[in-house]
């Protein structure tokens, strides 16, 4: 029954945002479409954006372990407000040599995720929508701290330079799935493996971090900026 009520909102709250906007969306409108009071809402999620949260962490997992076999999967705990904790994918950890990853298979997954409702994620991955964005920038920032590690291997590195990098991996790829929610690009969004170049952000990232490992060198930050620029 709680699954089903939480899938129910969660419906509901997908028309609603295709309807109007996330940022239009009413609770009290929501609950009223539902036929439930504000305590139902309440119990399974603790705001609009909460629902928007797990709507999409929910939709990449299940495209990530469809993808990949867990053991390639990065996972994090997903807690809910009744108390519950979902592990849920939203990374991917695919090693293909000394230092280096292949995020291919994330890339598929994501757009196999985005193109399963398309009218949906149009309207949250929007420059618009910037606790969403700020939100999964955050999420995925953090996996991308540990791909940094991995490619420094025990090299040292300036904070400060890596959690730029880290922001700029994250947005590099938040600008990437606006840019294939574009209709001009929905053939790559449903047929991504069909593409290639997926790969190009790790590898941007890398080759600035093998020319230069501290990050407190001349012109390194002038590389970073050339490869990442702002979601917003």
């Amino acid at each position: 029954m709680k699954g089903n009520m939480r899938r129910q909102i969660a419906d509901e709250f997908k028309r609603m945002t295709i309807e109007k906007s996330l940022s239009k969306v009413r609770i009290a409108e929501l609950i009223d479409k539902l036929g439930i009071n504000r305590n139902t809402f309440y119990y399974y999620y603790g705001s609009k954006l909460d629902v928007a949260y797990w709507i999409f962490r929910w939709e990449l997992n299940r495209a990530l372990e469809h993808e990949l076999p867990s053991g390639l999967l990065v996972y994090s705990d997903c807690e809910l407000k009744d108390g519950s904790i979902e592990r849920l994918a939203y990374w991917t950890h695919e090693e293909t040599g000394a230092r280096t990853l292949d995020k291919t298979k994330f890339f598929n997954a994501l757009m196999h995720c985005l193109s399963r409702d398309i009218p949906f994620y149009r309207k949250v991955f929007t420059p618009g929508e910037t606790e969403f964005t700020d939100w999964l920038c955050g999420l995925w920032s953090a996996a991308a701290k540990k791909d940094i590690d991995f490619i420094l291997s025990g090299r040292p590195m300036n904070e400060t330079v890596r959690e730029y990098l880290a922001r700029s991996y994250a947005s590099q790829i938040i600008v990437q799935t606006m840019t294939c929610l574009q209709p001009e690009f929905r053939e790559v969004l449903e047929e991504p493996e069909k593409y290639a170049y997926w790969n190009s952000t790790f590898e941007g990232i890398r080759a600035s971090i093998e020319r230069n490992p501290s990050g407190l060198e001349k012109n390194n930050l002038a590389d970073f900026y050339r490869w990442s620029p702002p979601y917003r």
